[in-house]
């Protein structure tokens, strides 16, 4: 909550430029600009006639001059111009308001990618020189499409990156829903028409998306597709793993039952491997149907278990 005192240091730091820039200006007048009554503009005169540089003496003091209804200002070069932000200060708001744009509706969207731009164009007034580029800080403006594309249940194309393959790739998806991982790391969970299946999209690598106006098609589910890998094994994972999957390429990736979660399968790169990766993660994935490796897993953990005292 703004302060009475805050309020007023914020009214005097505007004040100043004004008047600077409107010698003779009525009192009355000057009232009714800033919102005030006489008796308040008096006051913020008067705590003029003690502000100004170190020295404190009538050569670095601001003087003020309010006899016979009207204002004149002298000696306050230091704030005659509005406050502007710093490179670093616009910076900072910048990346500030980007974490904010995943967790607010269309509408605040619209308005914090409106005040970024804004800070944009300041920060590049205070030095000709810098030049901030926030089209990798955020596709925030793209993702506004995908926003629009889920609540009239429509596709969109995507250019997407994948770090595996080094390649970037253009997608058809329907997008579903936002999904977070514990590590705060944001994926877009999609039907995509080009791998005719379940995906889910790290926010980050997405380059670009466009709008095709195109309604949802019907899409089957993935368990009943006949292209199953081959030496394959179901994992079942909460959203906390979402990292994995993205990792190992998981496939045929659905909502588990209870809905807090994923199954999806993945090539079987030998049985130790999937082991280690189940106890890895510790107890955010397990293997749901193979009861070998089950009882493996169980018996490792039991044994790990055993070497600490109770």
């Amino acid at each position: 909550m703004t302060t009475k005192n805050e309020t007023r240091f914020a009214r005097i730091l505007k004040m100043v430029p004004f008047l600077t820039s409107h010698q003779g200006i009525e009192i009355e007048e000057a009232c009714e600009i800033f919102g005030v009554s006489e008796r308040e503009l008096i006051a913020d005169l008067n705590l003029l006639w003690v502000c100004g540089l170190p020295g404190y003496s009538h050569l670095e003091l601001i003087d003020v001059q309010f006899d016979g209804g009207y204002i004149s200002i002298a000696n306050a070069n230091s704030i005659a111009k509005p406050r502007k932000l710093s490179y670093e200060e616009s910076s900072a708001l910048i990346v500030a308001l980007n974490s904010l744009l995943l967790s607010v509706d269309t509408e605040t969207k619209v308005n914090i990618l409106n005040l970024i731009n804004k800070l944009v164009q300041i920060s590049e007034r205070v030095d000709p020189k810098v030049n901030i580029d926030i089209s990798r800080l955020s596709i925030q403006s793209d993702l506004l499409l995908v926003d629009k594309a889920m609540a009239a249940d429509l596709q969109v194309s995507i250019d997407y990156y994948s770090p595996t393959s080094d390649q970037l790739t253009t997608r058809d998806i329907a997008p579903l829903e936002y999904i977070e991982d514990s590590s705060g790391r944001r994926y877009l969970y999609a039907w995509c028409y080009t791998a005719s299946d379940f995906r889910q999209f790290k926010i980050e690598r997405i380059r670009g998306v466009r709008a095709t106006h195109t309604k949802v098609a019907k899409f089957d589910l993935p368990p009943n597709k006949t292209n199953r890998l081959d030496n394959s094994i179901d994992l079942e994972f909460n959203e906390k793993a979402l990292w994995f999957a993205e990792e190992w390429g998981i496939q045929n990736l659905i909502r588990n039952q209870s809905d807090e979660g994923f199954i999806g399968s993945v090539k079987l790169h030998n049985h130790d491997w999937a082991i280690r990766a189940v106890l890895a993660l510790s107890g955010e994935m397990k293997i749901p149907s193979d009861k070998v490796l089950r009882q493996e897993i169980a018996d490792r953990a039991a044994a790990s278990l055993a070497n600490y005292g109770s």
